[in-house]
Parts: C-alpha cells; structure tokens; sequence
C-alpha cells in the first residue's frame, strides 16, 4: 500500500486543481471505465495510487444522499453500512460515458512529500501541544475535531487490531479549486483499511 512505507507519525498532504486528466490521483468526474455501478445512489469521489508504482489504484464511491451522510456523522461504520464503497483495482482510466455518476466536477488530487503528522496547534488554549495534521492527507493519523470519547475508543480498538489509516479529506480551503457541492458538508472524512484473510476491509467515519 501507498502508506506501507510510511510510518505512524509522517503523512502526505493533498491538493485539489481542476483537472479533467483521464489517469492519476483524481477526485470528482467519472469513474474509472470497467468498475461496476456500485449502488443505485452511490456517486464516484475518487480515485489514489494504492502502491508507489502506481500500478494499483484503489477508488471510493459513496451515497449521494447527503442527509443519511449528516445522521451517520460521529460513529465509526464498515464498508457494510452503505455509506461508502471502495475497490482496489489496476490502473485505469476514466470512464467519459458515466457522467450519471459524477459526484463534483473532475479534479487532480496533488500528493506532496511526506511531512511530520504532528504539527503546532496554532491555539493559544493548547500551551504550545502539538496535533494531528488536520488537512487533506494520506496516511498519520486523524485529527479529531471534538473529543468523542466513543468514536476515539472504537478507532483506538480498530488501530491495535491493524487498522491503518489512509486518508483525510477536510473542507476544500487554501491552495484547493474545487466547485460543487462538498459530500461531506463542513465534516472531515478519515478513511481506514485493514488486511485480513486476503481481502481489504474499510472502515470510515466522519465528524463535526
């Protein structure tokens, strides 16, 4: 995976430009050509390098319905919920003839050099403690909006049984061209995976 060379405390920050490239790291447009439809309200979000050669890519699709993503904010949910689907695939190319499924307006997702997870917290409040890294990126670990207690225990429990995680998507802000409407409103998304018995299974959440 692209996060197996990377370890706890180093990720890789991510940036969105409007790009309509039918290859590479994307978010937004159509789906990649020979995935199939993968719900009947599931949309395409986007699609990352799940190796360092590239040679696989691994894609995420979730529902377009945008109230059901709100009730399920702040809970940590499997690939089983609904919400979101995921697949690991070969490389491949956009799929032109699927605009149905089109979630935001096609985009290149930038992968920047790994950094320190742990940044300054930039809150007086804080005495100078250092936080997760609390924008879009690949690999470190989560950064919490709030301290929930239950959604911090089940991830903790997820990470001590292989969970590793994969991505964070915030708000698009500074240095980001994204139009649209962003699925998961003002939350940030964390994406997990965890191998076991020869398959990838996916874990999620979402809070405020």
């Amino acid at each position: 995976m692209i996060i197996d060379d990377l370890p706890e405390n180093r990720c890789r920050p991510l940036r969105f430009s409007p790009d309509e490239s039918l290859s590479g790291p994307r978010l937004g447009g159509c789906p990649p050509r020979l995935i199939a439809q993968q719900g009947e309200n599931a949309r395409y979000l986007l699609t990352l390098p799940f190796n360092e050669l590239g040679q696989a890519e691994v894609s995420v699709f979730i529902t377009a319905e945008h109230a059901s993503l709100f009730k399920g904010r702040g809970v940590l949910h499997s690939e089983s919920d609904g919400y979101l689907s995921v697949v690991v695939h070969s490389a491949l190319e956009r799929d032109q003839a699927r605009l149905d499924q089109q979630m935001l307006p096609p985009c290149r997702i930038h992968i920047g050099n790994a950094i320190d997870d742990l940044v300054d917290a930039e809150d007086p409040d804080n005495d100078g403690q250092m936080v997760e890294y609390s924008d879009h990126k690949i690999g470190g670990r989560p950064y919490f909006v709030s301290y929930k207690q239950a959604l911090m225990d089940a991830v903790s429990a997820l990470e001590k049984s292989g969970g590793r995680h994969l991505l964070q998507l915030d708000f698009p802000g500074n240095g980001d061209f994204v139009s649209g409407n962003w699925p998961f409103s003002d939350c940030l998304f964390n994406l997990y995976v965890r191998f076991e018995d020869g398959i990838y299974n996916w874990y999620y959440f979402w809070q405020t």
